[in-house]
């Protein structure tokens, strides 16, 4: 049997040798997964009650982190919703969920992305131990998961870029990997 790892190997091997004429062949990262696929994950677990459902918890879901720090990377580009397809979103999910039990530590109940429950009636309840827990049972869930949707993401990365081959007027979607670096933008 072919391991995951093994599988992505060849699949980025083929892509590679088979459209050799192509300058706009996207570099596939090596860890991560599209940020849709994350959310649709994220969310079955919820449905399925494997972690805790972050609307009981008053807090947002990681999915949705990803999005703000993609929609933060459409901003700076001067690029709307619109243009989203223009790009695909690499969520590395381990760094994103590294990134914001850093800004629970430095806790601020006047920072709307510090609290989500800013500017709300009760929107000064302490929701942090609450969501920590949620990343890591969270994490826990993802972690043996990983390898099969980095291999998803990577076959639908390759078929979204070989869909308008014969076209010459069509590119391949930048790669854009969140969270965000201070470089992204």
């Amino acid at each position: 049997m072919v391991s995951t790892e093994e599988l992505i190997k060849i699949v980025k091997d083929l892509y590679k040798s088979e459209h050799p004429e192509r300058t706009e062949i996207p570099k596939i990262p090596e860890n991560g997964v599209q940020l849709g696929l994350f959310r649709t994950f994220e969310n079955r677990l919820i449905e399925r009650s494997l972690v805790p459902n972050p609307q009981t918890l008053k807090i947002n879901p990681l999915w949705f982190l990803g999005e703000t720090e993609r929609n933060i990377f459409l901003w700076r580009n001067k690029k709307s919703i619109k243009d989203a397809a223009l790009f695909s979103f690499w969520l590395d999910v381990r760094k994103l969920a590294s990134k914001r039990l850093a800004q629970l530590e430095n806790h601020d109940l006047e920072n709307p992305f510090l609290n989500p429950l800013w500017g709300s009636p009760g929107g000064t309840i302490d929701t942090r131990d609450g969501e920590r827990r949620y990343i890591q049972e969270l994490l826990k869930l993802y972690g043996p998961a990983e390898p099969h949707l980095t291999a998803i993401s990577t076959v639908q990365c390759i078929i979204y870029s070989l869909k308008d081959i014969g076209d010459s007027d069509a590119v391949a979607p930048r790669i854009v990997g969140i969270p965000l670096t201070p470089t992204q933008h």
